[in-house]
């Protein structure tokens, strides 16, 4: 994505560097804005991507959620790649910026003022929705737990007889003797004091 005409950085005075040396400072700054411009438009779609995850994971539409965050890893992928190519840029990006007319470093600075600022959006989204999957993890884990104990209470009182896994077998002594569940087993508590 190119800035468009009326955004491209100026060669002219303004305080910048004079002749060839300014001339060059504005060049790099052309290729500088046109990778931040590509950064900001997939932070962007980043950004719209976060906003439909925290809906799905407040909604626990666990397969809509699987598709954003596929969506979002390839974006994600794709800023890594600009972040790479803007890397040589930050050798002397200081050295650069300072030889610039003050309306390029303006326009410079309003470009990664606008990527901060997207970045952190998504990060703070991020970690909001990280927090509320864990707390819904948290929750079912201790319903599990809780299910798993009263299984085992059942079992202890029942003899062996989960919930809803055997027939009522009519009881101790009903039917000829039978034991609870019909397992063959004499519950383990029981009054035998008749």
């Amino acid at each position: 994505m190119r800035p468009s005409h009326s955004e491209q950085p100026s060669a002219a005075g303004d305080g910048g560097a004079p002749g060839g040396t300014q001339a060059a400072g504005e060049a790099w700054l052309r290729e500088v804005i046109e990778l931040l411009d590509e950064q900001r438009g997939l932070l962007r779609e980043l950004d719209g991507l976060s906003e439909q995850q925290s809906k799905w994971v407040g909604s626990g539409e666990t397969a809509r959620l699987l598709s954003v965050l596929s969506q979002k890893q390839r974006i994600v992928e794709r800023v890594q790649g600009v972040s790479a190519s803007l890397q040589p840029f930050m050798s002397d990006w200081s050295a650069r910026v300072a030889g610039l007319s003050e309306r390029s470093r303006v326009l410079l600075r309003s470009r990664t003022d606008e990527l901060e600022a997207l970045a952190t959006r998504v990060r703070a989204r991020d970690e909001a929705d990280r927090a509320t999957l864990e707390a819904s993890s948290r929750v079912i884990a201790d319903d599990l737990a809780g299910m798993a104990r009263a299984r085992g209470a059942a079992r202890a009182y029942g003899g062996g007889v989960g919930f809803g896994g055997g027939s009522a077998g009519g009881g101790a002594g009903a039917g000829g003797g039978s034991t609870a569940g019909g397992s063959g087993r004499s519950p383990m508590f029981q009054d035998r004091r008749g």
